[in-house]
């Protein structure tokens, strides 16, 4: 047990020979004691007690049996008696401490252990038991100094340099702290318990990779150790491996079935394996067993949202809340449903209330930067939108050693790198803020995705385009492409218009008019799927099938679609399309060309939107329910694209309602 020393420096010779028998006896009791074999140690205590119940060595001993076996108000009873009878004894008032440290009573810990330095200054329990009083002092330095002496007296005990990695942690010197925990194992000190600590640390240091090794071989020494297997599930979850969490969960459950964590945290992997039923199922159970468990109802009602259950995951939300006022993860999912519900006021609300609750967290201020963008509250929303550098998974960083540049630096005669950020629609969307660094005087260049980097070259001309992978930039400024926005302070206002609108490359146009001849009709291009790896793909995206009355209309419709399934294919070889060019399609100057060919696009939120948009096609935008923030609510127009034409969902999942709108529009023009 720490900082519980089973040794003993009273001399008990020179009494009657009734006593060196005892003595005898004694030696022997010791040495069992030394070994392990607590029971038969006390054992023997025992029966030196039955006769001689003086003897302060054994009462000494069998008081640190008890701290050994989870019974401090017994030891402190039994070392209590020995110091009367014999009050000079240093490690008897050392061990004196260790039990009034596991009762709670540290300040006395703290007087017994100074007592058992003032009598031996080598004595090295004293020194420990000493830090561990100042730890339950809160003294967490003087503790670590305290444990320091006993490392400089007995360098090889590696209980020693474990305790002083614990001060350490709270210090938040982390890396000194490991050397410690590594020291410990390096002696052989405990070493399931000691990687488990070392794993507990190395989550601290957000490290989970490494933190999920130390789980790995605490458990090979201990494999049923339940906080190691919920701990190490945890980690598990955070590294993405999600069945093998699972598998740890329900471990640790087998040897805790009632655990109500452990239930609640088995419900995350759930979820993210798509098992959500199962998710809700667990989460009840853990709720059942710890009503009060708030984080189990939060779980709870991310499931249920997932599912689409969204008034029931309300609720769930509410009562987190209710059991925990300041649960700011169930304060900011409450508030980024209500937004996906299109209640924006009680949203903000929800967003400001986490906000007041964890000032720099970045994801809330990401949320309600995106909140106030849709609102079109464009100056507050692309300030807030900032954060998203911040986030866990960050977008929006320096390549190199850039100064950054915020709107109000003179560019004249400077040069200035932008990283292109987050997906093809936002680069066609923003590039229109190259021009205006052209204008204040600056050398710009730019990183463009792949697929974008000859049409931008086109079209911005005397900007310099890379792509990923190219070497160090060297520039005098660096802002990421989404930031130009803010450093211009742009407002509905003054958006800034398209400086010349995309036109296809001479060549290309030739083909794709030749292509198209044949159609002498209104020619109607149609874009139903994004792509599929997009967060939001399954609410964008509209299932082929619901487009039938609009086919019904006389026009040459065409398929743009160049992302399809099986049931995409089928649907286009039924409908009698005038001409599917989506396997076509090789690039964006090959869709350009073709945009350029057609009376309208009919399109879901996808790059194709955006590119008719940049030319000032005739674009009819399907939106769901929440859009994305580039949108905002309640309008049919765009001011970002004067030529689109927005038909928004009117409730969740409702695209009937959509194409219904779409077809009263058709009907004037075909």
């Amino acid at each position: 047990m720490d900082g519980v020393g089973a040794s003993q420096s009273d001399d008990q010779s020179g009494r009657d020979p009734d006593a060196h028998e005892i003595q005898g006896l004694f030696e022997r009791a010791l040495a069992i004691h030394q070994s392990g074999d607590l029971d038969a140690a006390a054992k023997l205590y025992g029966q030196i007690l039955r006769v001689d119940e003086t003897h302060a060595g054994t009462l000494h001993l069998l008081g640190v049996i008890s701290i050994q076996t989870e019974r401090p108000d017994r030891g402190l009873e039994l070392i209590s008696a020995a110091i009367e009878i014999d009050p000079n004894v240093p490690p008897t008032w050392s061990n004196l401490g260790a039990a009034l440290s596991r009762l709670g009573r540290f300040a006395e810990a703290l007087d017994a252990c100074d007592r058992s330095i003032a009598l031996q200054q080598t004595w090295c329990d004293g020194h420990r038991n000493r830090g561990l009083a100042l730890m339950g002092l809160g003294r967490h330095a003087e503790a670590a100094d305290s444990f320091d002496i006993a490392i400089s007296l007995q360098p090889d005990r590696g209980g020693v340099h474990r305790d002083k990695a614990d001060a350490l942690i709270v210090l938040q010197h982390f890396d000194q702290a490991l050397s410690h925990y590594d020291i410990a194992l390096g002696l052989g000190f405990d070493p399931p318990v000691t990687h488990h600590r070392r794993g507990l640390l190395l989550e601290q240091m957000k490290l989970p990779a490494s933190a999920a090794v130390s789980y790995a071989r605490s458990l090979a020494l201990r494999p049923d150790a339940v906080d190691t297997l919920y701990r190490y599930g945890l980690v598990l979850v955070d590294l993405g491996r999600f069945v093998e969490a699972l598998q740890h969960f329900d471990k640790a459950l087998s040897v805790s079935p009632d655990w109500a964590k452990a239930h609640n945290a088995r419900a995350i992997p759930l979820m993210e394996l798509g098992r959500l039923d199962e998710a809700i199922v667990t989460c009840d159970r853990a709720i059942r067993l710890e009503p009060s468990l708030a984080e189990a109802h939060n779980n709870r009602g991310c499931a249920l949202d997932r599912l689409e259950r969204f008034e029931a995951a309300l609720e769930s939300f509410d009562q987190a809340i209710q059991l925990k006022s300041d649960f700011v993860t169930a304060h900011y999912n409450r508030a980024h449903l209500l937004q996906r519900l299109g209640r924006p006021d009680l949203a903000e609300a929800g967003y400001q209330r986490t906000l007041e609750l964890s000032p720099h967290d970045q994801i809330a201020k990401f949320a309600l930067g995106t909140l106030c963008l849709l609102r079109g509250d464009l100056a507050k929303g692309f300030e807030l939108y900032e954060a998203r550098k911040a986030k866990p998974a960050p977008t929006g960083h320096s390549p190199g050693r850039q100064r950054r540049w915020f709107g109000k630096e003179d560019l004249a005669g400077r040069s200035i790198f932008i990283e292109h950020e987050q997906g093809l629609g936002d680069a066609i969307q923003m590039s229109r803020y190259l021009s205006l660094l052209q204008d204040r005087g600056a050398d710009v260049l730019c990183r463009a995705p792949p697929t974008l980097k000859s049409l931008l070259e086109r079209h911005y001309p005397g900007i310099g385009f890379v792509t990923a992978g190219t070497q160090q930039i060297d520039a005098d400024y660096f802002c990421p492409l989404m930031s130009l926005p803010g450093a211009f302070s742009t407002t509905l206002e003054t958006i800034p218009n398209q400086r010349s609108p995309f036109t296809p490359e001479p060549s290309r146009k030739a083909v794709w008019t030749q292509r198209l001849a044949s159609l002498t009709g209104r020619r109607i291009g149609m874009v139903w799927r994004g792509n599929p790896l997009h967060s939001n793909d399954r609410h964008r995206s509209i299932p082929a099938e619901r487009l039938d009355p609009l086919l019904s209309f006389k026009a040459d419709w065409i398929s743009l679609q160049t992302e399809r399934n099986e049931t995409d294919v089928a649907w286009i070889s039924r409908c009698g399309w005038a001409t599917d060019l989506g396997p076509e399609i090789q690039d964006f100057e090959d869709t350009l060309a073709i945009l350029d060919q057609l009376d309208l696009v009919i399109t879901v939120d996808t790059s194709v939107a955006h590119l008719a948009g940049a030319m000032g096609r005739p674009v009819w935008l399907l939106l769901p329910f929440q859009p994305d923030w580039r949108w905002m609510l309640d309008r049919s127009d765009s001011p970002w694209y004067p030529s689109a034409q927005l038909f928004r969902q009117p409730a969740f999942g409702d695209w009937e309602s959509v194409i219904e709108r779409v077809t009263q529009q058709l009907e004037p023009i075909l």
